[in-house]
């Protein structure tokens, strides 16, 4: 990924099945209901919403037709309770919205998910979607006019550090924290002496993001701070859910039983998210225990204050009696095989339009995009750059992470490994920095980075 990277329902039909592996017969008033999400179409989410409508598809006969909103709410602040007003507002028939959102609109059930320090093991980050577990959950949500049909495990939440590992409480004093915007994560992190900030990650904003591993824009995952689990939940506005008649509301609920079972199966470890995170550059740490201790104490009077609500209290009991932690990840992930090149540094360099075009690149949003003057700034395993050009660009400044083994450097842009471009770096006698043999992950920018990257060196920047 590079700088650019970036319907109300018909009226109920009658529909008759018989299970859901089976076909049922077709409607003739087939329906199309739409779900929203903010995530893009190639996330573990997205996997499950495209689960969810082929089993719909499939038990309902064709009759009902569920079609993905991908990133629904735009480029905006507190997009999740976007996601979720648009479903309340029925803008969107249904909608997979992470549980922290439902805090800031009123919803108080679903705050034991990411009460701090609470799920803390991939066990309890499935045994949470329990149904004896989600079902008093999910039962909050009818006072926000929404129906909750099941909760989705996803990852488990660490802190990343940007200019150095997020450790103690020390680590938090006065700190930027880039996070989702939840009412709860934003009392745990006050716990903490920091400030909650839900814009882009930015080393020249955040001092920290609250993550999973595969959303980590930092160099370096603290892996045994665990802060709580990310779920999701799926829903459907009660005004489109009352107009559907039984067998339809059957398909949808059952589709989703199902697949929560599949997310369930096909869940990643924490261990295996984080092995990936190492494979694109990323460094893990481990805060001493003292330091986790003093974390847990801080923020024990938020833990306290949820635990006034009934509901909240009970699943808070429930979670804590699933698996505890499990043991700790490696200190280090680093390829030390090799000696690598040192590019640590700032490096600037221009490309203008007539070097893409003559490089071959057709696209002109990639010509118009990848057009600017770039500063680079590479520490050991992460990136950031500025760029200034004179159309507006979609991304002008950008971070990730980095890995060097030897002289092959591997740029990653996104939470992928294979959202990546490697390239053999050299530095040349007169000190600039010179790449060669560029490959890009997506062949669709692989002219782009030939010459964005190979084109001429770029040239160091002092301070």
């Amino acid at each position: 990924m590079h700088t650019h990277r970036l319907l109300a329902s018909a009226a109920a039909a009658v529909i008759v099945i018989v299970g859901l592996p089976a076909c049922a017969a077709v409607t003739a008033n087939p329906i199309t209901l739409t779900i929203g999400t903010q995530d893009n179409d190639d996330t573990h989410v997205a996997g499950e919403i495209k689960h969810f409508a082929d089993l719909v598809d499939t038990a309902s006969g064709g009759s009902i037709t569920i079609t993905p909103v991908w990133r629904a709410a735009g480029d905006v602040s507190r997009w999740d309770q976007v996601v979720a007003q648009q479903v309340i507002d029925g803008e969107l028939d249904l909608g997979m919205v992470p549980t922290r959102a439902w805090d800031a609109l009123g919803v108080t059930s679903l705050r034991a998910l990411n009460a701090p320090f609470v799920v803390t093991s991939d066990a309890a980050l499935v045994g949470a979607t329990a149904d004896e577990i989600q079902d008093p959950m999910l039962e909050g949500l009818e006072s926000a006019g929404i129906v909750g049909l099941d909760i989705f495990p996803e990852s488990l939440r660490h802190p990343s550090g940007f200019a150095e590992p997020a450790l103690g409480l020390d680590s938090y004093q006065d700190a930027v924290v880039r996070a989702p915007y939840s009412a709860t994560t934003e009392a745990m992190l006050a716990s903490f002496g920091a400030t909650l900030d839900d814009g882009t990650p930015d080393p020249q904003v955040h001092n920290i993001q609250e993550t999973s591993y595969l959303r980590a824009a930092g160099p370096t995952v603290t892996a045994n701070v665990t802060f709580f689990g990310k779920f999701d939940v799926l829903v459907v506005g009660s005004d489109i859910w009352n107009g559907l008649n039984d067998e339809q509301r059957r398909v949808l609920r059952q589709a989703s039983d199902e697949t929560q079972k599949w997310a369930r199966d096909h869940l990643p470890t924490d261990q295996e998210h984080a092995q990936e995170y190492c494979e694109r550059g990323g460094r893990l740490a481990l805060a001493q225990q003292d330091d986790v201790d003093a974390l847990i104490a801080a923020s024990a009077p938020v833990l306290d204050e949820l635990a006034e609500d009934d509901v909240t209290a009970t699943s808070i009991t429930a979670l804590r009696a699933l698996a505890p932690a499990g043991p700790l990840p490696p200190v280090s992930c680093a390829d030390t095989s090799e000696t690598a090149v040192d590019i640590t540094g700032t490096w600037e360099f221009t490309t203008t339009q007539e070097d893409l075009i003559a490089g071959g690149v057709t696209d002109p949003t990639q010509v118009q995009q990848e057009a600017a003057t770039f500063r680079y700034r590479f520490t050991e395993n992460a990136w950031a750059y500025d760029a200034v050009a004179e159309y507006d660009l979609a991304q002008p400044r950008r971070t990730g992470t980095l890995k060097v083994v030897g002289s092959r450097v591997t740029i990653f842009w996104s939470g992928q490994a294979s959202d990546s471009t490697s390239m053999d770096a050299e530095i040349l006698p007169d000190g600039t920095l010179q790449f060669t043999n560029i490959v890009d992950a997506d062949p669709v920018y692989q002219k782009a980075s030939e010459v964005k990257f190979g084109l001429r060196p770029w040239s160091p920047v002092e301070g």
